[in-house]
């Protein structure tokens, strides 16, 4: 471990794109609820992802389930079925240029790494879905 100089946790959406894993997980949710004999649109599922989302659920897709339907069992049997696809999670354009970027700074021994990280974000465009993070790294210098 004394060799690592950089680590970044992706909470999901930052470097990695999620939406393709969710949208199939969502489907195969719809179709667990059919299989149930419950009438459920994507949409539904979506607003349900949504609100769990909005409302800071531990796990989303449980709560969404919950929103979805009241039966115990058929909630078991529809998370069972929906299961995240982790192998359909790709990376954003901008992440492999921005990590290239972060370990040209790394290499050069630069002493202020989150300033240049701000820079390097800058350099790539990186802008990942809803997470700007070059306004956001100011924001936390600025209270640093």
């Amino acid at each position: 471990m004394r060799n690592v100089r950089w680590l970044f946790f992706d909470l999901g959406n930052t470097l990695i794109s999620e939406e393709d894993a969710w949208e199939s997980r969502l489907r195969l949710l719809v179709e667990a609820l059919r299989c149930h004999g419950r009438r459920c649109s994507l949409e539904e599922a979506r607003a349900a992802l949504a609100a769990a989302a909005a409302e800071f659920a531990p796990r989303f897709i449980i709560r969404a389930i919950e929103k979805l339907v009241d039966d115990k069992e058929c909630r078991r049997s529809a998370l069972a079925a929906a299961r995240y696809r982790k192998e359909l999670e790709i990376p954003y354009a901008a992440a492999e240029p921005m990590l290239r970027a972060l370990s040209v700074i790394q290499a050069r021994g630069d002493r202020e790494p989150i300033r240049q990280l701000v820079g390097a974000a800058d350099a790539v465009g990186f802008n990942a879905v809803r997470l700007d993070l070059p306004v956001l790294l100011r924001i936390g210098l600025g209270k640093a």
